[in-house]
């Protein structure tokens, strides 16, 4: 055999004998290595912050304060939630009642709330003051019966004023005028709460004038014509009844 023949089969034999040697080496390589067994971090749970309750509590007292979250009654806080059940129309001055549960911070929550409405204001009107007896009766407007018409009266004083000198004596819710020298006729017994029948007639500004007394506390009298001042009868006016 010729020899580069010979030559040339070594050299491929070398490098075959080469390249089984560095796929060996390539497979133990392989073999060897470690697989990555690093196990992941885990985040940490987070942390509850969801209170829970630790005891009962009620409450009575006025709505002070009304808010989505919360109300305030009697001065304490309540805390309000999706599960809080209302029954009653809540207003301010209404009255409340409230059951739920004190939180493990410390936190009111209302569970039920009743509320009372507040009383409504009375509409009794208050009862009108009754003057004292002794109180001038206003004067009335003049009648509107024509001058010089006669009327009989009969019943009893209710008040006596005196108006400019002029005294004027209500009987039945009326009021008449009368003249001086009446008065001093009648004296003493010219008094709230005695009877008294007399006539009057209606002069030209419309007031009724007394013009003659019959009776007066159920004692018979007559003064007819009116007397002047100063005559004999005047001292009647200090007779007792």
């Amino acid at each position: 055999m010729p020899c580069h023949i010979l030559q040339c089969r070594r050299a491929v034999l070398a490098s075959l004998l080469i390249a089984i040697l560095l796929l060996s080496a390539c497979g133990r390589g392989a073999q060897g290595a470690v697989p990555d067994t690093t196990i992941p971090s885990v985040a940490p749970a987070p942390e509850v912050t969801a209170s829970l309750p630790v005891a009962p509590f009620s409450l009575d007292g006025t709505i002070e304060q009304l808010a989505q979250e919360g109300w305030v009654v009697a001065g304490t806080s309540v805390a309000l939630d999706a599960h809080t059940t209302i029954t009653g129309t809540p207003a301010l001055g209404a009255k409340a009642h409230i059951e739920g549960e004190l939180t493990g911070n410390a936190v009111l929550r209302a569970r039920t709330i009743a509320v009372v409405a507040p009383a409504a204001a009375s509409t009794v009107a208050p009862a009108p003051t009754t003057l004292p007896a002794d109180t001038p009766s206003p004067i009335l407007p003049p009648t509107a019966m024509p001058p010089g018409t006669v009327v009989n009266i009969n019943g009893v004083i209710e008040n006596i004023s005196s108006i400019n000198n002029v005294t004027f004596i209500a009987v039945n819710q009326i009021s008449y005028m009368l003249p001086r020298n009446f008065v001093l006729i009648l004296g003493k017994r010219l008094r709230i709460g005695v009877p008294i029948v007399f006539v009057g007639q209606v002069d030209k500004a419309g007031q009724i004038v007394v013009i003659n007394v019959v009776q007066i506390n159920n004692q018979v009298i007559t003064i007819n014509p009116p007397r002047q001042h100063g005559e004999d009868d005047d001292h009647e006016g200090d007779e007792d009844d």
